[in-house]
């Protein structure tokens, strides 16, 4: 057999029984051959090497040729274990015999052995690798390249090892950590490798001492992780078997192992931070939209029935754009504060976009518990948040919908939330809804006349009615309002209050507002030519803010009206209206006030920003919203509002317009405020230009008369009287 300095040879029969062994191998690893041969071969080999070196003999058997050489730990007499690179070839005689050479390494070969590893080690770890697994290799490292030893890394909770570890070692680590840290605070005092031994004696091993026996264990080497900064963040502990010092070039492997922890280490915490920001919202700390992703997958896998809640701050833009973002995001991060400590740390919130969170409900949620805790979630929103600008209130809308079916995509249980919330903000906001069938029913209409709608305004089938305003004082008609109609061949009549904000959120709207400006204008043109010199008509029409945020929408306009210096074109902005670029929209009316156009705030009252609104809009016009008009006879805080927004259009110059004017009573109380203009059914319900025409005339020049039902009103110049200062209906002057 070859028998040269460090190799030996060996062979081993079908069954993984040693047959025979060269001479050198008594002198290299102590055996007595006449004592190991005949014996399982597999009690010569390390444990963690045996079952990767059974797979490699039933390969050489299988195939013929030479295997190359792999490292396997073989165990000597003393119980070491030595590292041999090991060859194997099939023999033909016996069949099945396969003859071993083993060559101790040398020191190069064990530095190449420690460079592919290390090498191997940064693979797994660029491969996204946890932890723990990569710990675990290193302790596979350590023991490979320490004989006779038994390694365990220590970093926080994670305590990694091989699978040979005996579980009391582990243990120990967990329950007395108090004992494991006193060796190891040692060796972060000193900077460097602290070697204790005759552990048996020593107080905080006395929980291991069965073990430390069993195992043969007589000194442990521990050796700090420290992090890149400097600070310790673990250890290594290598139990050893041998009663000899560590070498030095054991204390380098030592040393290499804790540098390499020290890097996966910090790998992982950029890993972590990673993950924050890839899954964090910067602004408020919560979970961002990835986070919720991946929280909706984790328990849609569970199988077990959820809700998913999607909160939405009404009118939030209205802050942004008049206070400013960065108070925006003091709200932001103020509501963020309120939903997490409502819901409690069980609930999970993540902040969705914008102004938009969403929860997470687990543990089978019933529909009346979910709108139980969407009031305690309204309630904390609304309450006052003190702000630079001083303090302010805001309120939300709601939307829940339960998940039942353990299959369900969650993201379609989201868009029914979404659909929820929406339907609470249909509602007026500041509530909440639970999906439910009536729901469903109107998303499905929804979604059908999205569809049908840009056909629709293409073939034809809208068309505009017109409500005329007048002068309160006069009774003559000094102008229309244009308002869109559809009507639909299935659904018949649909109302703008349903199809415009389904255009809203399409981008059909820009085309539809422009379509009514041309219609409208070119009306008003007819008109305007019946009409006697010097009597004016002006035409108001709608515009939604994506139009009014247009940057080509005054050019449009302006073209349309070919440049006419008086127009008398007037575009109506709601007071409600929520605009995304606030500053394009204010420099649009700017544009549109030179070149002549009128601007009136509709529904004046009703929103958050009336004064606002009018400091920044160059307004000519205020148009009183149809609420306070109905209720201002019977109550006197309505009536001090309709008051005060008069008073307030004095001082800024602008003509206020009541809206839905119905009654006598009303008519009669707004001129004695001096109201300018008013419109309503009183007068005329909105109307195609043929029915106008045949009751004011081609031009509608002919003034206003009233029916039998308001003969009774005496028409002359405004009384001076105003009602008096109680919550009876005011008394006109005699």
């Amino acid at each position: 057999m070859y028998d040269e300095g460090g190799t030996f040879a060996a062979v081993v029969d079908q069954d993984f029984v040693l047959r025979a062994a060269s001479a050198r191998a008594q002198g290299v690893t102590g055996w007595v051959l006449d004592e190991v041969v005949g014996g399982s071969a597999a009690d010569l080999i390390h444990p963690a090497d045996l079952e990767r070196a059974l797979q490699a003999f039933g390969e050489i058997r299988r195939f013929n040729g030479v295997r190359p050489p792999d490292v396997y730990r073989i165990i000597d007499s003393a119980g070491r274990h030595l590292a041999f690179d090991v060859s194997g070839r099939n023999l033909d005689d016996p069949p099945g015999t396969v003859v071993f050479q083993l060559r101790e390494l040398s020191d190069r070969r064990r530095a190449e052995m420690l460079a592919v590893e290390q090498i191997e080690l940064i693979e797994l770890l660029s491969s996204g690798a946890a932890m723990s697994e990569c710990l675990t290799a290193l302790a596979n490292l350590a023991e490979r390249h320490i004989d006779n030893s038994i390694a365990l890394l220590v970093v926080g909770d994670t305590i990694a090892h091989t699978a040979d570890c005996p579980g009391d070692f582990v243990v120990r680590h967990r329950e007395e950590r108090h004992g494991p840290l006193a060796n190891a605070n040692e060796a972060f005092d000193r900077g460097l490798s602290f070697v204790e031994t005759d552990l048996a004696d020593l107080d905080h091993w006395s929980s291991v001492t069965h073990a430390l026996r069993i195992e043969g264990i007589h000194s442990v080497v521990t050796t700090p992780i420290v992090a890149a900064a400097g600070e310790p963040i673990g250890h290594v502990e290598v139990l050893r078997r041998s009663l000899m010092s560590p070498t030095n070039g054991e204390f380098s492997v030592h040393e290499l192992v804790a540098r390499l922890a020290s890097l996966v280490v910090e790998r992982h915490r950029q890993n972590e931070r990673l993950m924050q920001v890839v899954h964090e919202d910067p602004l408020t700390g919560l979970g961002n939209r990835r986070h919720l992703d991946r929280r909706l997958s984790q328990i849609a896998a569970k199988g077990k029935s959820y809700a998913i809640g999607v909160i939405d701050l009404d009118q939030f833009s209205w802050v942004n754009n008049n206070l400013g973002h960065q108070q925006g995001d003091s709200v932001l991060s103020t509501v963020a504060e309120r939903l997490a400590a409502i819901v409690g740390p069980a609930i999970d919130v993540t902040r969705f976009g914008g102004d938009e969170f969403v929860i997470v409900v687990t543990g089978d949620p019933q529909p009346a518990e979910l709108v139980e805790l969407g009031r305690r979630i309204l309630s904390a929103v609304d309450e006052t948040i003190a702000l630079a600008s001083g303090p302010r209130r805001v309120t939300a809308s709601v939307g829940f919908s339960i998940a039942h079916v353990s299959d369900e995509n969650p993201h379609e249980v989201l868009v029914r939330a979404d659909a929820a919330m929406y339907a609470a903000k249909r509602d007026g906001g500041d509530g909440v809804r639970v999906y439910d069938d009536d729901i469903g029913r109107t998303i499905r209409r929804r979604m059908v006349l999205a569809d049908e709608l840009p056909s629709a305004l293409a073939e034809g089938d809208l068309s505009l009615a017109y409500q005329p305003v007048f002068d309160l004082d006069r009774h003559t008609l000094v102008g229309v309002e244009a308002l869109v109609r559809w009507r639909h061949p299935t659904h018949g009549l649909v109302g703008p209050d349903e199809f415009i904000p389904v255009a809203e959120h399409s981008s059909t709207i820009v085309d539809l507002d422009r379509w009514v400006l041309g219609t409208a204008y070119r009306q008003l043109c007819e008109w305007q030519r019946a009409r006697p010199p010097h009597s004016p008509l002006t035409m108001w029409v709608n515009v939604t803010a994506r139009t009014l945020e247009e940057p080509s929408f005054v050019d449009h306009l302006t073209a349309l009206t070919d440049n006419d210096p008086s127009p008398h074109l007037g575009i109506e902005v709601t007071e409600r209206t929520d605009f995304c670029d606030y500053g394009v929209a204010v420099d649009n009316v700017r544009r549109l006030r030179q070149s002549g156009f009128g601007i009136a705030i509709d529904d004046f009252g009703t929103g958050q920003g009336s004064l606002q609104r009018l400091a920044h809009l160059d307004v000519t016009h205020l148009k009183v919203d149809q609420t306070f008009v109905a209720n201002m006879t019977q109550s006197h805080r309505h009536l001090m509002i309709v008051r005060a927004i008069l008073s307030l259009a004095a001082t800024t110059g602008a003509i206020v317009t009541a809206e839905g004017i119905e009654t006598a009573r009303q008519l009669t109380t707004l001129r004695a405020m001096h109201c300018a203009h008013g419109q309503g059914y009183l007068f005329c319900h909105p109307e195609v230009p043929t029915n106008l025409e045949a009751r004011f005339g081609a031009g509608l020049h002919d003034p206003w008369r009233p029916t039998t039902t308001t003969a009774e009103l005496r028409w002359r110049r405004r009384p001076e009287v105003i009602a008096p200062r109680s919550d009876a209906a005011p008394t006109p002057s005699p």
